[in-house]
């Protein structure tokens, strides 16, 4: 979202001309496009696959049998979130 509206505001400002605000749009989709593709490559979930990223950061090259693990560890952990973190009055208890 911040790298289409600075697109849009390059444009506005008349930093760049119809075809290159048009190619830069091109771009950014196509980025877009890959990244969509990746969750469904790592059969991930989108947060699942954000979890995954926070927890190979700096991505490293990690061994098949690593990757299938941090992939379960971030799955797990989302669902705890989820279930058991990330509920309403969270607040009120420790």
């Amino acid at each position: 979202m911040k790298r289409l509206q600075i697109v849009i505001d390059d444009h506005n400002a008349g930093r760049m001309d119809v075809d290159q605000f048009f190619e830069a749009l091109v771009q950014l989709m196509t980025e877009l496009d890959e990244e969509e593709k990746r969750h469904a490559e790592e059969n991930l979930t989108e947060e699942e696959l954000a979890v995954f990223d926070l927890l190979t950061r700096p991505p490293d090259k990690l061994a098949r049998k690593d990757k299938e693990l941090v992939k379960k560890v971030a799955h797990d952990l989302l669902r705890t979130l989820k279930e058991e973190k990330l509920v309403l009055d969270w607040k009120k208890t420790q």
